[in-house]
């Protein structure tokens, strides 16, 4: 992605980097995903959500002068209604090859 001025976003928090308390903090119910998928969108034209009992990640393709873990961080917080206080130390941020890694990775694991 880097010859188009675009970056691949991931951000999130699961239970290897949160506790069970902080995750159902930011965790989405269905009927909850349609307006969290919409404020990504709004701000970034796109994105994906996925919110298991384990993690909730969001996945959006940004410009690159947004790729900074501030702007993941209030994209989450703001999809997900969390203080970005609450959830700042415990949040992940991967750029380009390793969102996908990060994405591959996961559904690999059990």
């Amino acid at each position: 992605m880097t010859d188009s001025g675009l970056a691949l976003i991931a951000a999130g928090l699961s239970h290897r980097t949160a506790s069970l308390s902080i995750r159902e903090q930011v965790s989405l119910a269905s009927e909850e995903l349609p307006a969290a998928l919409h404020r990504i969108g709004g701000r970034t034209g796109n994105g994906v959500i996925l919110s298991t009992c384990n993690r909730t990640e969001v996945y959006f393709v940004t410009e690159r002068d947004l790729v900074a873990r501030e702007y993941a961080l209030d994209l989450f917080t703001g999809a997900t209604g969390a203080s970005h206080s609450r959830v700042d130390q415990h949040i992940y941020h991967h750029v380009d090859e390793a969102a996908v890694r990060h994405l591959h990775n996961r559904g690999l694991r059990v």
